[in-house]
């Protein structure tokens, strides 16, 4: 990427030199490019979106004053993504589905308080389930695995070899597999649903589906 940049002469920024984000352990961001930081509120966003797109804003020279920026940054969401859909217990849903996507999302995690953490999971066959997987195996969680199907399905059985040596139950759909996990939980537990799209939209069809977000 920078021989790229280099080619192209083009002006660039890079995250950890010219801007960086962080999280502190109170849940609290803070932003800081130019020589300037700026506080942020706790976001469901994943926060190397959240510095790309404030950098750029900085970047291009737009003056944009740190109250919008804050606010902006507060009211953004996406859904699918770090998706908040019941609370007692608080069930998120998120459709990542790689390695990358899971490793920021377990960190994602680390900022949250819970008793006990219950993953329901689906993938398709042609993702790397036990790589995927490996970031969240550092909470002791629940798995509930279950099948997807159709050319790219994958069987709950193979996806329990991704998590061998811990609890799991196996369903034939994404559907009983929550349905489950939310028999399973206690209100101070969290529970989340992960893997495709096709997983979070099989959660979010239940007619039951109340959103609180």
């Amino acid at each position: 990427l920078r021989e790229a940049v280099k080619a192209l002469n083009a002006d660039a920024w890079w995250q950890n030199q010219e801007f960086s984000i962080a999280r502190r352990t109170d849940g609290a961001v803070t932003f800081t490019a130019a020589e300037q930081t700026l506080e942020l509120s706790d976001t469901a966003i994943p926060l190397n979106n959240v510095a790309t797109a404030l950098a750029v804003l900085k970047h291009a020279g737009f003056i944009v004053s740190d109250a919008t920026m804050q606010q902006a940054v507060a009211n953004t969401q996406l859904p699918g993504r770090r998706q908040l859909i019941a609370s007692q217990p608080a069930t998120y849903l998120d459709v990542g589905h790689n390695p990358q996507a899971t490793e920021s999302l377990a960190e994602w995690l680390d900022s949250k308080t819970f008793e006990q953490l219950h993953i329901v999971v689906a993938m398709l066959n042609d993702k790397a389930p036990a790589a995927s997987l490996a970031p969240f195996k550092r909470f002791a969680p629940q798995w509930y695995l279950a099948s997807t199907h159709g050319p790219r399905g994958l069987s709950a059985e193979k996806l329990a070899a991704a998590v061998e040596n811990t609890p799991n139950c196996l369903f034939p759909a994404v559907t009983e597999a929550y349905e489950a996990a939310r028999q399973d939980a206690y209100s101070e537990d969290l529970i989340l649903v992960v893997g495709s799209f096709h997983t979070v939209a099989d959660i979010l069809a239940l007619p039951h589906n109340t959103q609180n977000s």
